[in-house]
């Protein structure tokens, strides 16, 4: 198989947990259940710790199962303000 076949397929719960965290297996289970690749729980999770003054409309947004799991972040577990700058 190669490295982009790799990069494509589903992150499996211990490399959901390795990206996010300390996260409740709620939250692992339904992004495992999306489907989303490793490289896409790594984008929404660096989109989602990053500080709003930095999220441009229209610069950069996620699609796909990407926003999937980022909208999952942000209703399931948002961090505080004071962690997003």
């Amino acid at each position: 198989m190669s490295s982009h076949a790799d990069s494509q397929s589903p992150a499996t719960a211990a490399q959901v947990r390795a990206i996010l965290g300390e996260v409740q297996d709620q939250v692992v289970a339904e992004i495992v259940r999306i489907g989303a690749s490793h490289a896409e729980v790594l984008r929404a999770s660096r989109w989602r710790d990053m500080p709003a003054p930095r999220r441009v409309p229209g610069e950069f947004e996620l699609h796909g199962r990407a926003a999937q799991v980022l909208e999952l972040l942000e209703q399931l577990a948002p961090p505080p303000e004071s962690e997003r700058g």
